[in-house]
This record gives structure tokens, C-alpha cells and sequence, in this order.
């Protein structure tokens, strides 16, 4: 199991806010008020991090609830060698605040910052909730589970060495990408090399197709509606057997997030230079009857 010495970091998430970097209050300068919030893959640690675009957005968005749905730090990365640049600090900075100033902040970690997977879970890192999933009841009624995804991944459940030999290859495409946007004058490319080796990876283990399948059973098994995940970099929203499946996408190369309005549709959003594109929206008509179970009782830091 992974140690938890990247928590003791002063620049990761459980490091104080430093007021030096301070951006006005969110509630101050938001253009867009939303219910909840859900944020997957941010990477924080790695070189491809979109960090400026997600500050930008964050200082954009109000949110009543924000979930970080895992690998929103990159230990993998960070191991290998150590960068964390300011704009990386004010990703953590900005998401400390709104837990600080009461927002509701629920961190549930991924196969990237499984570090804090050795918490006795669910635990309470200062304001912010650690989990290993959640149910997020929406405004109409709805239950959502919510989850990173990884479990279901074939690749890093059986095959880890696999799964760090694609990180790599991701890695060098994400690479040769950016050289070909500076050569090209930083127009958008045809295609993303960076993608499309992350479907190679995939396919080769024959899992891809069958990941949101898997993960509309979970959600169908738990009474719930609909689920909300990351891991594949793929953003999107589509109808699994009577079951919504939103996965978040990532700050890498999509900067997208999904959000629940104050009605309860919930929506995927991209961050483009312009401002918020509106992607997709996930249907608000279905329902699967079941109790909301009571939750789980937080373990408070250093227990």
C-alpha cells in the first residue's frame, strides 16, 4: 500500500491556504451558481496539468457541493520527479476555501493518489471529506453513486505493471502532442495523439467498451440512478440499460466538469478560452425506487 507521505506536503491538498496567492471570493466573482460540482483527473504533479484553465474555471464556478472524484493528485508522477508550480497550489488553495467557508468538499481518491486509500475511510482531513464512494442524492430525487472508476478497470486491478507502462506512453503522447501544437502555431489538432494511445492501451485489453457497462451494474446494484465517475479521460454522458453514466473527463486535454444545476439536471461543461461550452446533459426523467440509506461516520484527522 502506498505511503502517506505526499499528504505531509506543503503543497498538496491539506496544506493551509496561502493568502499570497489569494483570488477573490468565488460568490464574489461566480458567473455560474451551481447545486454540486463534480471534478475528476485534475492531475495535479504532472507537467500536463491544465491548472491555470482550472483556476480560471473555479474562480468562475459557486458551487453548494464539489466532488473531487479522484486522481486530482498525481503521485505516480510526483514519485518520479517532484513539481508543483504555483498554479497547481492554486487549485488547492481555491478548493481549501470553499471547504473552509462551509462548502460541503468530498474527496474520493483514484488509482493515482490511492495514497490516501490507507486512511481508515471515510475520514475528515480538515474540511474535506475523504471516501472511497458516495451517494449524492440530487435536488429531484435522483441518487447518484459516485466513484473514481478504477475498480473497474481491468487493466489496474490484474494488470498494474500494464497500466504504468500505458501512464508512460500517455506521457510521450502528451509529449509529441505539444510539439506538434508549437510547430503547428498552437493551432487545435485534427486528433489527440495522447488519445488516441490511451484507447490503444485499452482496447488491447479488450475493457473500454465494457467500462460503463460495469459501472451502470454497480450504480443499478446500490439502488441508484445514475453514476458519476473519471479515470478514462473521456468525458461524456450517455444511457446504460436505464441508467445514467457520466463520467467527468479531466484536465489534461478536455477541461471538463459536470454540474447539477439548482433543479437537479445535471450537465457537462468544457472551459475553452471563451468561457463554458455546453456539452451534454444527462436525462432527468429516469428513476430507480430505493431507500437513501444513512451515511457512513467520518474518522476525524489523525485517527
Amino acid at each position: 500500500m502506498a505511503p502517506l507521505w505526499l499528504a505531509a506536503r506543503p503543497a498538496c491538498i491539506v496544506a493551509p491556504v496561502n493568502r499570497s496567492l489569494s483570488q477573490p471570493r468565488a460568490d464574489e466573482t461566480a458567473t455560474l451558481r451551481v447545486r454540486t460540482l463534480f471534478l475528476s483527473d485534475l492531475h495535479l504533479g504532472s507537467r500536463a496539468a491544465q491548472a491555470g484553465r482550472l483556476c480560471a474555471f473555479l474562480d468562475a464556478c459557486e458551487a453548494e457541493t464539489i466532488y473531487l472524484v479522484g486522481d486530482v493528485v498525481d503521485e505516480w508522477r510526483l514519485r518520479r520527479r517532484w513539481h508543483w508550480p504555483d498554479e497547481h497550489h492554486g487549485v488547492t488553495e481555491r478548493l481549501l476555501a470553499r471547504a473552509l467557508s462551509g462548502r460541503r468538499v468530498v474527496y474520493l481518491p483514484g488509482n493515482h493518489d490511492s495514497f490516501l486509500r490507507a486512511l481508515p475511510l471515510p475520514h475528515r482531513l480538515g474540511s474535506v471529506e475523504v471516501r472511497n464512494e458516495a451517494v449524492h442524492e440530487t435536488a429531484d430525487g435522483r441518487r447518484l453513486l459516485v466513484l473514481h472508476g478504477d475498480a473497474f478497470d481491468w487493466i489496474v486491478t490484474r494488470a498494474p505493471m500494464l497500466a504504468h507502462v500505458g501512464d508512460r506512453l500517455y506521457d510521450l503522447a502528451l509529449y509529441l502532442g505539444r510539439a506538434a501544437r508549437r510547430r503547428r502555431g498552437d493551432r487545435p489538432p485534427r486528433f489527440s495523439l495522447a488519445a488516441a494511445a490511451a484507447q490503444v492501451v485499452r482496447r488491447l485489453a479488450g475493457q473500454h467498451e465494457g467500462f460503463p457497462a460495469a459501472l451502470a451494474r454497480a450504480a443499478r446494484e446500490k439502488g441508484c440512478d445514475g453514476v458519476v465517475c473519471g479515470h478514462l479521460h473521456v468525458a461524456g454522458i450517455q444511457d446504460e440499460d436505464g441508467v445514467d453514466y457520466i463520467n467527468c473527463g479531466d484536465w489534461i486535454e478536455n477541461a471538463t466538469a459536470v454540474v447539477e444545476r439548482h433543479d437537479g439536471r445535471l450537465e457537462l461543461l468544457r472551459w475553452t478560452g471563451a468561457g463554458l461550452e455546453h456539452v451534454a446533459e444527462a436525462g432527468a426523467h429516469r428513476r430507480i425506487s430505493a431507500p437513501v440509506e444513512r451515511g457512513e461516520a467520518l474518522a476525524p484527522a489523525g485517527a
